[in-house]
This record gives structure tokens, C-alpha cells and sequence, in this order.
């Protein structure tokens, strides 16, 4: 593969497409898994490879018409996994919009390449929460919980400093299981 692979990790409705159409105009950039955007003074503004964000919840609207619809999940996923593979080996950097927050979901990614970079978007409970119900979307409620209790594993102290280390972590575990099963 030519192209570098990226992917956000973050609860639904903590601003994660937000972010990754920034980078996707170039306007942020992934660091350490943070990402910076123009109002960071040591921000590198070289871009190198074109970008493109792909989103499971563009493809599931586009081939169904709906946010969610469990029929079509094996396929929206398998159009998802194709669309990265295929944009990465036309020299791509791609950014895998999705949540990201389970260890089965987060290994799909480092299959198919181990050293894809993520960035955390870190949103309180509290507001993706908020957010749900302001965007008319109650149904989320229980599907923000299980994400956050993805991110967050039995750590005492909630910070983006925390659950950050703790996915690093969580991501470097997974790389070295991948690693052995290939061994």
C-alpha cells in the first residue's frame, strides 16, 4: 500500500466527521493522536498524498437511505473495508471515519495496515449525550454508552490525557496480538 491509513476513535456525536472533513481540506492534521488544527502554531502544512475521509455512515445512507439499518451492515462494512484498501493503493491517505471504539473494530483497521495512526476525539458523555436528544436521535443513547465504556475501561480518572495513553495502549496490544498471529 502507498498511502498512509488514519482513524478516528470517538463516541457518536462527539464531532468526529467534523473533524475528519478538516483534514480532509487539509485544515488539521493527526499528531500523536491529537488532532491539530490551523490555530496550532507548530502545525506541519504539508500535505504529501491527496486526502479522502470514508465513512460507513455515508455509504449506509447513500445504499440504503437510512442512518441505520441492520440488514445491510455485512455489506455497508465490506464496501468500507474495499473503499480503504482500494484508495490506499492509488497512493491515498485515508482517514477511517467511524467510532472505533471496541478492540475488534480497531484491529479490522491494523489488518490492513499496522501502522495506521488514530487521533482521539474525546467529547464528555454528557454532551454526545445531549446531542443524541438534540439531533433527534434517542436511539443512540444506549450506543453512546457502550462506546464510552469502550474508551474509557476501568480507568478512575476521565480526561483526554487518560483515555488517550489508555488507547495507545489499547492499540499497541492489538498491533502485538495481530503480530503474533501472523508469526
Amino acid at each position: 500500500m502507498s498511502g498512509n491509513l488514519f482513524f478516528a476513535v470517538g463516541m457518536a456525536r462527539s464531532g468526529k466527521s467534523t473533524a475528519c472533513k478538516k483534514w480532509a481540506y487539509g485544515d488539521a492534521d493527526i499528531v500523536d493522536g491529537i488532532m491539530i488544527d490551523d490555530n496550532t502554531p507548530y502545525r506541519n502544512r504539508i500535505i504529501t498524498s491527496p486526502r479522502v475521509v470514508v465513512s460507513a455512515d455515508a455509504i449506509r445512507l447513500t445504499i440504503t437511505g437510512q442512518e441505520w439499518f441492520l440488514p445491510a451492515e455485512p455489506q455497508i462494512y465490506s464496501v468500507y473495508y474495499t473503499m480503504i484498501r482500494t484508495l490506499l493503493s492509488q497512493n491515498y491517505d485515508v482517514l477511517a471515519d467511524e467510532t472505533n471504539t471496541s478492540d475488534a473494530s480497531i484491529a479490522k483497521l491494523l489488518e490492513i495496515d499496522m501502522h495506521a495512526s488514530f487521533f482521539l476525539q474525546y467529547t464528555s458523555l454528557k454532551t454526545c449525550l445531549e446531542r443524541a436528544i438534540e439531533t433527534n436521535t434517542p436511539e443512540l443513547v444506549p450506543v453512546i454508552s457502550r462506546h464510552y465504556k469502550n474508551l474509557v475501561g476501568n480507568l478512575t480518572s476521565i480526561n483526554q490525557s487518560t483515555i488517550l495513553t489508555y488507547t495507545q495502549q489499547r492499540i499497541q496490544n492489538i498491533t502485538l496480538a495481530l503480530l503474533n498471529q501472523k508469526i
